[in-house]
């Protein structure tokens, strides 16, 4: 997800396995693109609605919480870069 404060773009990254330990990167490059990794992994990169002046936001959060053998199990994560 970004914004540039006006307006959002949002993406869907699939293939990732929540039950495994996944790394997340986010790359942001000022105004030109916001890049999503997962394990090491570009998945995704962003061009549209990117925030590029101002006090940048970065958030992420996920939905659910379910137990698989006393483990807490993440739902799907979401990730936002906005203005």
């Amino acid at each position: 997800h970004t914004s540039d404060g006006a307006t959002s773009t949002e993406t869907q990254i699939t293939g990732v396995t929540l039950t495994n330990n996944n790394t997340y990167r986010i790359e942001l490059e000022d105004g030109v693109a916001a890049r999503f990794y997962v394990n090491g992994v570009l998945e995704q990169t962003l061009t549209t609605t990117l925030p590029n002046s101002g006090s940048i936001k970065f958030g992420f959060g996920s939905q659910g919480n379910s137990s698989d053998n006393g483990r807490s199990v993440m739902g799907p994560v979401w990730f936002g870069v906005e203005k």
